[in-house]
C-alpha cells in the first residue's frame, strides 16, 4: 500500500489558489468586522431567514408558530418571543 503524500506543491491550479485566497481574505475581513455596525444588517438577515427556516419547518410539520421577532440591541444580536406550538413531529424541528 502506498503511503499518502502530503507535500501541497502542485496540489490546485490557479483557479483553486484564488479561490482559497479569496475565501481567507473574505474570512479575516469578517471577523475583524464582526462588531462593528456596517455587519449589523447581514446579521440580522441571516439571524431572520436562520429562524423563519424553522418556523417553515413547524409549518410543514403541521406545527402552529404564534410569532418570532428578531431585533437588535445596542448593536448585538437577540432573539425574541420565539414562541412554536408542536403538534405534531416535534423530533424533526
Amino acid at each position: 500500500m502506498d503511503s499518502p503524500n502530503w507535500e501541497l506543491r502542485g496540489c490546485c491550479n490557479r483557479n483553486q489558489n484564488t479561490f482559497l485566497i479569496t475565501i481567507g481574505v473574505f474570512t479575516v475581513v469578517i471577523l475583524l468586522l464582526w462588531r462593528t455596525f456596517l455587519l449589523t444588517p447581514f446579521k440580522l438577515i441571516t439571524v431572520f431567514l436562520h429562524e423563519a427556516s424553522h418556523a417553515v419547518a413547524c409549518k410543514l410539520t403541521c406545527g402552529d408558530v404564534r410569532s418570532f421577532l428578531t431585533s437588535t440591541t445596542s448593536l448585538q444580536m437577540n432573539l425574541k418571543g420565539y414562541k412554536i406550538d408542536f403538534r405534531s413531529l416535534e423530533p424533526l424541528i
